[in-house]
């Protein structure tokens, strides 16, 4: 790998939150770093405020409930929902990068709680990539994976990104990466 096309892959593990380790002939990527800014003020943060505002309506005066406008209502529901979907948002990314992947001379090792397995261009139909949107936040998420021979897929890496252009360069650049890490000659 030239000097080049590692300071770029650095800048995208960065921009994406993902560990990893780069040495001369092998890369180790590990767990995606937790945004606690996300978690505390898109996750906890709005569940938080929805449940405060739902048990004072509940337990506070019976007779005010009566008088509360449906804005209220919707916005604890819209607080549940934005605080409930960036959590799932943030499990999932943390649950597709939570196994340690090395990349070495044309070789992956995959160690994860449930798998461990190594794949290289014998046992690999391809690399690919799913771009999904979630209009609540207005943010897409994007996965790369691997298919092996037997036709399991092998999540390589997750992360997101407000702008799909960005998304769908980043999974493609990944892709192109793993397949020639890995000699696929597709």
């Amino acid at each position: 790998m030239n000097t080049t096309e590692r300071s770029l892959l650095e800048s995208k593990f960065k921009r994406h939150r993902i560990k990893y380790n780069i040495t001369n002939n092998s890369i180790t990527i590990g767990q995606a770093q937790i945004d606690y800014v996300s978690l505390f003020g898109l996750a906890i943060l709005p569940n938080s405020i929805a449940l405060i505002l739902l048990l004072y309506i509940i337990f506070d005066d019976y007779a005010f409930v009566d008088r509360i406008p449906f804005k209220i209502i919707f916005i604890i529901i819209g607080l549940f929902a934005v605080g409930i979907s960036q959590a799932y948002r943030l499990l999932t990314n943390q649950k597709i990068n939570g196994s340690i992947k090395t990349l070495s001379n044309g070789v992956l090792k995959i160690d994860h709680k449930d798998f461990k397995g190594t794949f290289d261009k014998r046992n690999t139909q391809k690399i690919g990539y799913t771009l999904d949107y979630f209009e609540e936040e207005e943010i897409f998420q994007g996965s790369l994976f691997l298919l092996d021979n037997e036709d399991i897929m092998h999540p390589l890496l997750g992360f997101y990104d407000e702008e799909e252009r960005y998304m769908h360069n980043d999974l493609q650049w990944y892709l192109v990466f793993f397949e020639k890490q890995l000699r696929l000659n597709h």
